[in-house]
This record gives structure tokens, sequence and C-alpha cells, in this order.
């Protein structure tokens, strides 16, 4: 049985960050899997025997790159082989940006040499993989995909319209803080939908609910910011967002930038499996999943394509609930682990067998 010790990125409070969850602790802890490898995880080595250490984009929150060498080699004197994990392009993000302090040259130094000592990478997109070719040509895609264990085991959809408290049709959007200039793009058409529906449409908003320039967007406007409290970790989140999250629709905007082309789509993933239909940028991180009019609403990048999308959907009740059904039923089948969570195991050991021979 194979043995894997996983060292998630995570925070000043040692919990691991929700993409943690999403793309170590969740698949390989998931019942499909679980009887076919034996797993460790935590922030730090153990003396616990290992094959394989597999760690996550940053590590700790104090990263260095002394301290990159010197968990590298600590790996090698387990006689473990180390892979390397990443769903963003951290050596690209803010590059030349001075204003944007994350992460910052030494995490940047970091990221590159964890992907070139790497004896095998695992990223989350092929963008990604080809961004990367260039430090480690020992790379495998495994795209994201949701425990549907955390999920409603139905599309809440179907009883969506008799749970709802009154007609307002409500639009909302979540995200981090390095999401802020994907918002700001739509705003205008954002602000157009608000006003001419002042009677009938809220906005809603979660995770970027502190950054002063969108508030100040959204005066006079049925706005409304939703405060997860204490629910930070991923499956706590997912829990308060079924009970909180009433949404007639989601929006996705991805500015087609650099750094956003090597996105993946966990917005529309997670979106779909909690009954609510996507208006997404027509962009590489969702182009290639989402189908039009289907699965979701795929927009241009421009004012009018956003506006119109919006105003369309506000108005047809049918085609919300139709893309809403698609959706679910799309990532239900091929992107939850119950299908998934094999590919972490096969990726890894096609890494492993790809390293051994070179």
């Amino acid at each position: 049985m194979l043995r894997i010790h996983l060292l998630y990125e995570y925070g000043k409070d040692s919990n691991p960050h929700g993409c943690g969850h999403i793309r170590l602790l969740r698949p390989f802890h998931h019942p499909t899997i679980c009887n076919a490898i034996k797993v460790t995880q935590g922030i730090e080595l153990t003396n616990v025997p290992m094959d394989v250490v597999l760690v996550e984009r940053l590590w700790r929150p104090d990263i260095s790159v002394p301290l990159a060498e010197k968990l590298v080699a600590d790996i090698r004197k387990k006689g473990a082989k180390f892979l390397y994990t990443l769903d963003d392009n951290l050596i690209d993000l803010h590059i030349n940006q001075p204003w944007g302090s994350w992460p910052n040259d030494i995490m940047r130094m970091v990221v590159r040499y964890f992907i070139r000592e790497a004896d095998g990478v695992i990223v989350s997109t092929d963008n990604l993989k080809n961004r990367f070719n260039n430090l480690n040509d020992n790379i495998e895609v495994v795209p994201n995909a949701l425990d549907e264990q955390l999920f409603p085991s139905e599309n809440k959809r179907i009883h969506f319209d008799s749970d709802k408290k009154d007609s307002t049709i409500l639009i909302g959007y979540m995200g981090t803080m390095t999401h802020v200039n994907d918002l700001m793009m739509i705003m205008q058409p954002l602000r157009e939908i608000l006003h001419q529906y002042r009677d009938c449409v809220k906005f809603q908003l979660v995770g970027i609910t502190g950054e002063d320039r969108i508030s100040e967007c959204f005066k006079g406007l049925a706005f409304e910011p939703l405060n997860v409290g204490k629910h930070h970790q991923y499956p706590q989140f997912i829990k308060w967002a079924m009970e909180n999250m009433h949404w007639d629709i989601g929006i996705a905007p991805l500015e087609d930038t650099k750094f956003n082309k090597y996105k993946s789509d966990i917005k529309f993933l997670d979106y779909s499996l909690l009954g609510i239909p996507t208006v997404c940028s027509d962009v590489d991180a969702y182009k290639k999943t989402v189908r039009h009019l289907e699965t979701g609403w795929l927009c241009e990048n421009n004012a009018e394509s956003w506006f119109d999308a919006l105003d369309k959907l506000i108005s047809d009740k049918f085609l919300r609930n139709k893309i809403a059904n698609n959706a679910y039923e799309y990532v239900t089948i091929n992107r939850t682990l119950q299908h998934r969570a094999s590919d972490w195991e096969d990726a890894i050991r096609k890494l492993l067998s790809k390293s051994e021979i070179n």
C-alpha cells in the first residue's frame, strides 16, 4: 500500500486553506480510494514511514528559501519521493507590480525551487502544465473536483422556488481579495441592472466585503454583503453557503489576464452543486467546461454582454432552472470525487513511474 504524507498550505492559525481541503484532504480521504493508499497529513514531516511527501503551494506562512531547501533535504533523507502540487500560477502573479505584495519575490523563488526539485508535479489545468514544463518535465494534470458528501444529495433547485421567502431575484458573487479587479470589470453593467430592476433584484457579495471601493460602488442600490462569520474552513463554509446563498444567479467574471489564464473552473463547480446557474466570462477557465445556454452562460468581457446575460436570466425563470439543473447533473457525474478521487492516485503512480525511469 502506497504511504503518502500530505503537507498542505496553512495560515498563521495552522489551519489548511480552502485549496488544501479541495485538492488534498477531501480527495485523499474519500471512501473510493482510502483503502488503496495510507494517508497522513499535517504541517510538518513526521517519523511515520512514508513513500511520498506531497507538498502544496507555499506550504507555510513564513516560508523562505532555506526552509524550502531543508524540507526537500529532509524528505530525501527519509528515502521518500518529493511531489509538489500547485493550482495557481504564483510565479507570475503581481510580477513587476510593486503594489501587489503577495506573493513576494522570495515566495516566487520558493515556488520555482519546489517545481525544479520535485520528483513530479501535479497541477489543476493544462495551461499550468504548459507554463511549468520548462522547470520540470514530469507533470500530471488533475482537474479540480468537489466532494459530493459536502453538498445536497439532490439538486436543491428542485425545491428552490418554494423555499424562497419573497420574489426578489438574488444575484450573487463569492471570491477572495485577489478577485476584486474581476468584479470591478463588470461593475458598470451590474450597477445598471440593479438600477433598472431596483424593486425586484438584489446583489449579495461573499468574500471581499471589506474592500471599501466595492461598497462605495453599490451606494443607493440593493446590495447586501454576507458575513461568513466563523465558517472560514471549507467544509463549514459549504454548509453555511447552503443555508445562506439562495441565489437565482451566480456570477463568475474573470479578466483575461496572464495570471487568470491559468485559473480553473472551481467557481462554476461550487455554484453548480449549490443549484445556482452561472454567468461566467468566456475565458480559458470556463470555456472548456461550460456549454453556453446549457450548463451556464458564457459572456464576453464587455459591459453590453454582461448586461444582456443578466437581463435575460432575470426575466427567464425557465432558462435559469434549465441551466442550473443541467450544470448540477454535469458536475455531479463528471467533477465530483465519487468519480474523480482516484485521479490523484493514478497521477501519483504515473509520476513515480516516470521518475524511476529518469
